[in-house]
């Protein structure tokens, strides 16, 4: 609900009956004479001097649609009360309202953790996606250079996802054929001891390795490394299980 500030008709001067003329437009919602009557409140032009009810009429002009207004209470925000949350809310209402360059500012915060937010890649890449299937044109340089990182940063952490999924299921795989095996001499207790214990330890260390690499393609030779050496230790493994099962039940 929109916040109401009566003021006392009482004007004697001409400057007091121009911000009273302005004051009844603004209060029907006209922008321009919202914005005029927040600077009347700023320079004390027909009225007292109000931070507070500038800031009142920045707002209800930036909620209006007022581009101007939304850029002048960033950088009020932002620049000189460094206030985050003033910051952050009045950039969700730019993109509400449909203004791009207030959706990828947003998107930077969410992607790099400023103004106190937490590193949140899937909402900057969400903000970056919908902009993009709107039909939306980007000509800002800086713009542009921040989309580009967004997306490589998302894609790249969708592919180490997907090559730890890998991993995990041939690790699993790979736990259960060693399973089938054991069970046939002393699979159960082997496992419960040792094979179990083994796997809990590998994969969070295997994660963490690829998560840790410098750049994706040092990942997927981690992961090409680890899977090699492990396919004939896996083979030899089975072999040797079943020379012993073989040899003690005659199978």
């Amino acid at each position: 609900m929109e916040e109401k500030i009566e003021e006392p008709i009482n004007v004697t001067s001409e400057e007091e009956k121009v911000f009273e003329e302005l004051r009844i437009a603004a209060e029907n919602g006209n922008a321009e004479a919202q914005i005029r009557v927040a600077e009347c409140y700023k320079n004390g032009q027909g009225c007292k001097k109000s931070l507070d009810k500038w800031l009142i009429y920045m707002k209800k002009a930036e909620a209006n649609g007022s581009i101007s207004a939304r850029n002048e209470l960033l950088t009020y925000y932002h620049d000189k009360v460094k206030n985050s949350s003033g910051y952050i809310s009045t950039l969700k209402s730019g993109r509400k309202q449909g203004d791009k360059n207030a959706a990828i500012t947003l998107a930077d915060v969410y992607a790099n953790g400023k103004e106190g937010e937490a590193v949140d890649l899937e909402s900057a890449y969400e903000i970056v996606k919908k902009l993009k299937d709107s039909g939306a044109e980007f000509d800002d340089t800086k713009h542009l250079a921040i989309i580009e990182k967004i997306e490589f940063r998302h894609e790249t952490m969708s592919t180490r996802k997907n090559l730890i999924l890998i991993f995990k299921i041939f690790i699993y795989a790979f736990a259960a054929s060693l399973l089938l095996n054991f069970m046939s001499l002393f699979g159960v207790i082997l496992m419960a001891m040792v094979i179990g214990p083994s796997i809990k330890w590998l994969i969070p260390w295997f994660e963490s390795l690829v998560q840790k690499a410098d750049n994706l393609t040092t990942a997927k030779i981690v992961v090409a490394i680890v899977g090699i050496i492990s396919v004939p230790v896996m083979l030899l493994t089975l072999l040797g299980l079943r020379i012993i099962i073989a040899t003690h039940l005659g199978v």
